[in-house]
């Protein structure tokens, strides 16, 4: 080998390794800034969530689902919802992770964007599933999210002065969120009435001997 063919091999194994670091530190700056707007979007900031939004999908796809999918002490619910509407708007692309919304355990909001858009892309075996499974919670007493916070509301009307101004609108939220378990309800019922079929299939087969749960979705949910 030449010395000339020598120099070459070695600037063009110099090259492609600054061309690496160079990739590198800009893959880890753009992830680096992905995560600060993430962050920021799960805060509140809708600004930021535009920002978010309007990235390529290939980017913002995944930070929508895990926005979508987080938990109140990561991001708030109304960011939540404002993911899952930005998701449903580019056709659902992963059905199954939205489906998991569905169980009481997720705030009331979350639930009913989650049931919104599972109505508008299709209700498939899996989401039948996680709506019945929900309504039987319901059936068996178990406490949704707005149960609890019905609750923490009644402890800051205890620990209010009767004279607190705000005291009135107090009990209107309690009595708002005690009525959330009707419209949630409702929201499964909708569910399972946009694939009757299905819910009937599933009824028959993993439910059969609830007779409680058969009796009450077959009176909203009409024959296949």
């Amino acid at each position: 080998m030449s010395e000339f063919t020598t120099y070459v091999t070695l600037m063009a194994c110099l090259l492609v390794i600054v061309a690496s670091g160079l990739w590198w530190r800009r893959e880890t700056r753009k992830q680096q800034e992905l995560s600060l707007i993430y962050g920021i979007a799960c805060g509140g900031s809708s600004t930021y969530f535009n920002k978010l939004a309007e990235l390529k999908p290939s980017e913002s796809t995944p930070q929508l689902e895990n926005m979508a999918l987080a938990r109140e002490q990561d991001c708030s619910a109304e960011t939540r919802v404002a993911a899952i509407k930005a998701l449903s708007s580019r056709g659902l692309p992963n059905k199954d992770a939205l489906t998991s919304l569905l169980g009481i355990d997720h705030p009331f909001v979350v639930r009913h964007a989650a049931v919104e858009a599972l109505i508008q892309h299709g209700c498939d075996g899996l989401c039948v599933e996680a709506a019945l499974e929900a309504l039987k919670a319901l059936s068996r007493g178990q406490p949704p999210s707005e149960t609890n916070a019905a609750a923490e509301m009644d402890k800051v009307q205890i620990q209010s002065a009767p004279s607190t101004p705000d005291l009135k609108l107090l009990e209107k939220s309690r009595q708002n969120l005690k009525e959330l378990p009707q419209q949630a309800q409702n929201d499964y019922f909708k569910l399972l009435q946009s694939n009757p079929c299905e819910a009937q299939n599933v009824l028959r087969t993993k439910y059969s001997s609830d007779r409680e749960l058969i009796d009450s979705v077959q009176k909203e949910v009409p024959g296949c």
